[in-house]
């Protein structure tokens, strides 16, 4: 069961200034399998669409090393934060489909122990028509990938990584 986030996830998020062109977007879901399942979690997306990757290739563009917060994700009493993201634009497949890529990944504590959870949200548009060129997407980009998920997992013996859908809001 997920608990109210937690204050500093709050202080850390309302005590940043407001981004100039910036997406500030909050999220929230429930894992339907694995070893979370039925846990809710709930996190915020901050960042600026208009920084820079750190690696870029023909379609695909790295960011790392996000100033934070960019994104936080609580489940249960746990807080994570994002490392940084990928973004791939009008990805060929091979047959004759291209497809539109977002994910963005970090880690946390659990069980009082460092680095020990981690997860993934995932975005994706089948038609790669949420994307305009290879950055990270505005906030109406992102809403606009019809494809949602998150992973969740920890290191602990015998765990299945979690999956669930998440719905996006703008922060409130």
């Amino acid at each position: 069961m997920l608990k109210v986030i937690h204050q500093s996830w709050h202080a850390m998020a309302e005590g940043e200034a407001a981004l100039a062109g910036g997406v500030e977007l909050d999220f929230s879901g429930t894992f339907t399998e694995g070893s979370y399942d039925g846990t809710m979690f709930a996190g915020r997306i901050r960042y600026d669409f208009a920084t820079a990757p750190t690696e870029r290739h023909i379609s695909f563009a790295m960011y790392e090393n996000w100033p934070s917060p960019v994104v936080t994700m609580a489940v249960g009493g746990q807080i994570l934060t994002a490392q940084g993201a990928a973004v791939y634009d009008s990805v060929f497949d091979g047959t004759a489909n291209h497809y539109d890529f977002v994910t963005m990944y970090g880690t946390g504590p659990f069980d009082g122990v460092e680095e020990a959870a981690f997860f993934e949200l995932y975005f994706a548009d089948e038609d790669a028509s949420a994307l305009n060129g290879t950055q990270m997407p505005s906030a109406q980009q992102l809403c606009s990938l019809p494809v949602k998920h998150v992973s969740f997992g920890t290191n602990t013996p015998g765990n299945v990584m979690s999956l669930g859908k998440l719905t996006l809001c703008a922060a409130c």
